[in-house]
């Protein structure tokens, strides 16, 4: 949960940094309802290991963030995204009876949701806040590779529904090129209900 609040902070240094950049280039929100945005996200693991003795470490991940969507009215916003994220990794060394083993775990995850996003305040101008929500699929393939004293390897693939619940805000320009900030709390269910994270979106947003 420390790390969650790390990211929204850094989530909000980066909208007051965007906000100071487009000052001087002030908008309103487009007149055509369709954008397209791309971005690059930093993400947070917060696996939920239940019943695990002492739970693994993973190094955050980097990812692409894709999406295309249509305002429907200044308060309400449809948008299909696609979430790719680099390996989460983690490595740690046992002391075994039979000498010492390196265990390494990698997960590899790709989303594809449907997001609702609500902005409370309609049009601001060139700043637009929204709470959003989304529901989809998340495909994940894990490596555990274990050497040494035991050395083992297994692989696993896993599909299942998933969910995320976020904010962020959007810049406009007097061009038809916008920026964002986006953050969001992601999870799986089913046979995925051990993954969360944490996301953070920086992107660019081109409305045609």
């Amino acid at each position: 949960m420390k790390r969650t609040g790390i990211v929204f902070l850094a989530v909000a240094a980066m909208v007051l940094a965007a906000g100071s950049a487009l000052a001087e280039d002030s908008g309103s929100m487009p007149e055509s309802p369709f954008y397209v945005s791309g971005g690059a996200s930093y993400n947070f693991e917060n696996f939920d290991f239940e019943n695990a003795q002492m739970e693994p470490d993973y190094d955050a991940a980097w990812g692409l963030s894709l999406a295309a969507g249509m305002h429907v009215t200044p308060f309400l916003a449809l948008e299909a995204d696609f979430d790719w994220l680099s390996t989460f990794d983690n490595e740690e060394t046992f002391l075994l009876p039979g000498g010492l083993a390196t265990e390494k775990d990698e997960v590899d995850l790709t989303t594809y949701m449907g997001v609702l996003k609500v902005s409370p305040f309609g049009d601001m101008g060139m700043i637009n806040l929204y709470g959003l929500g989304g529901v989809g699929w998340m495909q994940g393939d894990a490596e555990q590779v274990v050497t040494g004293a035991l050395a083992t390897s297994v692989t696993q693939e896993e599909g299942d529904w998933c969910a995320k619940a976020g904010g962020g805000v959007d810049f406009f320009t007097k061009s038809i090129v916008g920026f964002g900030v986006e953050a969001a709390y992601v999870w799986g269910f089913g046979d995925l209900d051990t993954i969360r994270y944490t996301q953070a979106i920086a992107k660019v947003m081109v409305n045609f």
